[in-house]
């Protein structure tokens, strides 16, 4: 059963949820009007690819791979894109039904914060860190 609303009053308006939900929704419909070639190029270059991200370098002499730098709006840009409509949906329900409560909790900016910031662990964590 997938939850569709809860029973959690909240005392504000959700402001930072409505507009992730509005930003994730609008990357995807851009991604989806982009031409193939366009939209490939785009997804190598926003998505969290971990040669990417920590921009690998060869390392001639032993054949080791070591990271340059971290680029963090890879990270960033990798989190308002999805595979598919059905990872959209899935996503932005779960933000519709728990993003108000929790931005009730710690506030607008704190909330914008703990978003990007999970985000960004977990764009971390998949690349391998």
């Amino acid at each position: 059963m997938l939850p569709l609303k809860d029973n959690n009053p909240t005392h504000i308006t959700p402001y930072v949820t409505y507009a992730l939900i509005a930003a994730n929704v609008l990357a995807f419909v851009i991604m989806l009007m982009l031409p193939d070639d366009l939209e490939g190029r785009a997804k190598f270059s926003l998505g969290a690819i971990p040669a990417i991200i920590f921009q690998i370098k060869d390392i001639a002499a032993n054949d080791a791979i070591l990271p340059s730098s971290v680029d963090f709006l890879s990270i960033l840009s990798s989190q308002f894109l999805h595979a598919g409509w059905w990872h959209l949906i899935g996503n932005m329900l779960y933000l519709w039904v728990f993003g108000n409560n929790i931005e009730d909790a710690m506030g607008h900016w704190r909330f914008l914060i703990f978003y990007l910031l999970c985000g960004t662990s977990a764009g971390l964590i998949n690349a391998g860190i």
